[in-house]
C-alpha cells in the first residue's frame, strides 16, 4: 500500500516540564503501595499522556511543537494543534533559500480554532522550491500545571496506567487485553464526540 506524504511535520521543540498524572496518584489509581515498579510507572505516565494527546488530538500539558510546511497554504488559515497557546514566531525560506521572519502583522493568532490567518490585506511570502519552506513555532497545551487539564484526560490517563500495569505480562497474543471502553468514552468526551 502506498504511503501517503503530507505536505506538512509537527514535531516536539520542548517537552512538557511536568506530567498531568503523579507517580503518587498513578500507584494510587493502580492500588500499588511500594517502589519495584516507580521506572515502570514512570514510563506509563509519559506514554499514557502521548497516547490520549494522539487519540484525542489535543496537548495536555504546555510544550513547544514546530509546524514545517513544504508550501505555502493554498488559502488563508495554519491550522496547528490545539489548544493552541500563542505562537513564537513564522519564518520562511525565501527565493534564495535564506530563512526570513513572516511579520506578526499579516496574520492573526486565532486560539480557540488553534490556527493562523492570514489578514485579508496581506499575502504569504514568496519562496523557494526547497522542501520545508515554512515554519511556525507555537506552544500547544491546557496550561503548565497538572490542575489545568481536562479531567476527562486525566481520567483517561489513569485507565491506561492501571491497564497497562495488570496486564504487563501477557504470556500469549490471546491473552492481550483489550481497553476498557471507559476509556473510549473519555476521549470521545475530549475530542469533541469525534472518537473514534
Amino acid at each position: 500500500m502506498p504511503r501517503t506524504i503530507l505536505p506538512w511535520s509537527d514535531t516536539l521543540s520542548t517537552a512538557p516540564v511536568k506530567e498531568p498524572v503523579s507517580l503518587a496518584d498513578a500507584k494510587r489509581n493502580s492500588d500499588v503501595d511500594d517502589d519495584h515498579r516507580d521506572v515502570d510507572f514512570e514510563r506509563w505516565i509519559s506514554a499514557a499522556r502521548k497516547k490520549v494527546e494522539h487519540d484525542a488530538r489535543l496537548y495536555l500539558i504546555n510544550q513547544t511543537r514546530v509546524r514545517t510546511l513544504d508550501c505555502v497554504p493554498s488559502d488563508r488559515v495554519i491550522t496547528l494543534y490545539r489548544p493552541l497557546s500563542s505562537v513564537t514566531s513564522g519564518q520562511y525560506k525565501d527565493t534564495n533559500d535564506a530563512t526570513q521572519t513572516y511579520d506578526a502583522a499579516n496574520y492573526t493568532v486565532d486560539t480557540a480554532r488553534g490556527a493562523i490567518i492570514r489578514d485579508a490585506t496581506a499575502s504569504w511570502p514568496l519562496v523557494g522550491d526547497s522542501p520545508n519552506v515554512m515554519t511556525v513555532t507555537y506552544v500547544a497545551g491546557h496550561g503548565t500545571e497538572p490542575e489545568d487539564v481536562p479531567e476527562a484526560a486525566i481520567g483517561a490517563m489513569h485507565l491506561l496506567i492501571a491497564h497497562w500495569y495488570e496486564h504487563r505480562l501477557p504470556s500469549s497474543s490471546d491473552e492481550m487485553k483489550a481497553l476498557p471502553y471507559a476509556y473510549d468514552a473519555l476521549i470521545h468526551e475530549l475530542r469533541g464526540g469525534e472518537y473514534p
